[in-house]
C-alpha cells in the first residue's frame, strides 16, 4: 500500500521534488485524477494526487 499527499498544483510538487533531486516518476493522467510516485531516502514508494475539477 502506497501513502498519498494531496496537493492542488500537481506540477509544481513535480518540479520541486525534481529540484529537490528526489527519485521521482513522471505524472500520471487518469482522467479525473493527476499522481506521480517518488521515493523516500531508504526507497519506499509515495504518491502525490490531485484531483481535477
Amino acid at each position: 500500500m502506497t501513502f498519498n499527499f494531496y496537493t492542488p498544483d500537481v506540477e509544481k510538487a513535480h518540479q520541486h521534488l525534481v529540484d529537490c533531486e528526489v527519485k521521482v516518476e513522471p505524472i500520471q493522467d487518469g482522467g479525473s485524477i493527476q499522481w506521480f510516485q517518488f521515493y523516500d531516502l531508504e526507497g519506499n514508494p509515495l504518491e502525490v494526487c490531485h484531483f481535477k475539477e
